[in-house]
């Protein structure tokens, strides 16, 4: 049990540590947006079921796996222990205890429910994944993607696959779709149509605050050699960004989706240079609440409807005050590297 009790506290220790990284208790932007929402009352099983399904995703990944697998493959525990450490991790991770907050705020009816409808979705996904892996399991669609010509052309593709490689963006893309089915099928109107390309925006606006998550600690050290600026860095990172929300926005409203992710991208420059903690794939990305969080909010909210309702020509400031943004924190990026 010693042994243990040990790893369990050294699970604890790293989950403390990311914590440190961020700056204060990570959480989701779109997983709180879509508790506030789901709790409002009336029909809004879609979000029930989606930050479902984002949960059950989430505890499918391994606790452990922060720890590299040569040091796990070195613990002098038996079969059984290394059951119970696994297990015991799962009280370690933030998924947990946002469950346990669900059923203290709604209750183990609905909780259950919510779960219930997630688990059909999930097991309908991957049962999905599993037959195309059966179908072609040497080909990897993001495999496919050509790089831009130029410098910087394939660092964009590296930065887009690392997103693309994110919960964040698959949450983004469900929200896509649905707010597509309501376009097309239901006849969503205009007001409608901009506020889920919002929401589109706001599910990514997370990885906007760890956009150098995926890149930590081993790909920091190639920025350090790599013939480029920070700007530059910023700058492929923000496009990678704006690509996706804009593809994703395209059917929905493409002004407010460019302009909801300029904004997005342009405040979370600040903590992406400000401390760098890892970002494994397949996870969500963890935002800091306050302030980064709300001033996201606002911002690209705002941006959205000035665009949307006022005039498109408002794009020209948000999108000058997201290139200032990445040449003032390009250079702060370029100083924590000669760290």
């Amino acid at each position: 049990m010693a042994g243990v009790a040990a790893v369990l506290v050294a699970a604890a220790r790293l989950v403390r540590r990311d914590f440190a990284r961020l700056g204060g208790l990570p959480a989701n932007n779109f997983v709180i947006f879509g508790l506030i929402l789901a709790n409002q009352g009336g029909n809004n099983w879609f979000f029930s079921i989606l930050i479902g399904l984002v949960l059950l995703l989430a505890l499918s990944v391994d606790p452990l796996s922060s720890f590299p697998a040569a040091r796990r493959a070195s613990w002098p525990l038996t079969p059984a222990a290394r059951r119970v450490v696994r297990l015991g991790a799962l009280a370690t991770t933030p998924t947990v205890w946002i469950l346990v907050g669900l059923f203290v705020w709604r209750g183990a009816e609905a909780v259950v429910r919510e779960a219930v409808a997630a688990a059909a979705v999930g097991g309908l996904l991957v049962a999905l994944g599993s037959w195309a892996l059966r179908r072609a399991p040497q080909r990897n669609p993001l495999a496919l993607l050509p790089a831009p010509p130029g410098l910087l052309g394939p660092l964009w593709l590296k930065d887009l696959r690392q997103m693309l490689r994110t919960l964040d963006a698959g949450c983004a893309m469900a929200v896509s779709l649905v707010g597509c089915a309501g376009r097309f099928w239901v006849g969503l109107d205009w007001d409608g149509r901009m506020t889920m390309a919002v929401l589109v925006v706001i599910a990514l606006s997370s990885y906007a605050q760890r956009l150098f998550g995926p890149d930590a600690v081993a790909g920091l050290d190639r920025y350090r050699i790599a013939p480029i600026r920070g700007w530059q860095a910023l700058g492929s990172k923000a496009a990678a960004f704006v690509t996706v929300g804009v593809a994703l926005t395209l059917p929905l409203d493409p002004l407010s989706g460019l302009a909801s992710s300029l904004a997005a991208v342009a405040v979370g420059f600040h903590p992406s240079t400000s401390r760098f903690a890892p970002l494994p794939p397949w996870s969500l990305a963890g935002a800091v609440l306050l302030p980064h969080s709300l001033t996201q909010g606002v911002l690209l909210i705002g941006a959205a409807v000035v665009v949307a309702r006022q005039t498109p020509l408002a794009l020209a400031p948000i999108a000058a005050g997201a290139v200032i943004a990445a040449f003032w924190y390009g250079r702060r990026f370029e100083r924590r590297l000669r760290r």
